[in-house]
């Protein structure tokens, strides 16, 4: 199914129903998935004809969200986050139990980002559960 919309609380909704979404960051558009959702996230890696040992990014409108996806944030990476975070940066934190191994390669390190451009962010604010995108 197709959706078109400029809506960020409507995208976030396709979202968390297992829908995939594009969405802008700092460069290109990014295809976007529930993280949390094994299938939506299987449908990233099969559309861009992604190796499934080539981790993708999570993408956050708050900095709250984070905490969904990590059990520890250092204190360097806290100051990261403190100083740098909107921005084009990707940091790499040791990630949940409860992330699918999909999203990270079966690593046990996740990628976080939280991207400068506002309607990235408004949509990902909406977003709940965290976004998960390619790079």
């Amino acid at each position: 199914m197709t959706v078109l919309t400029k809506s960020p609380k409507k995208a976030a909704e396709f979202i968390k129903k297992g829908g995939i979404v594009a969405f802008p960051t700092e460069t290109v558009y990014g295809l976007g998935a529930n993280i949390f959702d094994e299938k939506a996230v299987g449908k990233i890696f099969e559309a861009k004809q992604r190796p499934n040992d080539n981790p993708l990014i999570a993408h956050v409108g708050t900095l709250e969200q984070i905490k969904l996806l990590t059990d520890k944030i250092t204190p360097n990476a806290q100051k990261f986050i403190d100083a740098f975070f909107p921005a084009a940066l990707t940091l790499v934190l040791p990630k949940s139990e409860k992330v699918p191994l999909i999203a990270t390669a079966n690593l046990a390190t996740i990628g976080v980002r939280m991207p400068k451009d506002e309607l990235a962010r408004e949509f990902l604010k909406h977003c709940e559960p965290p976004v998960v995108a390619p790079s």
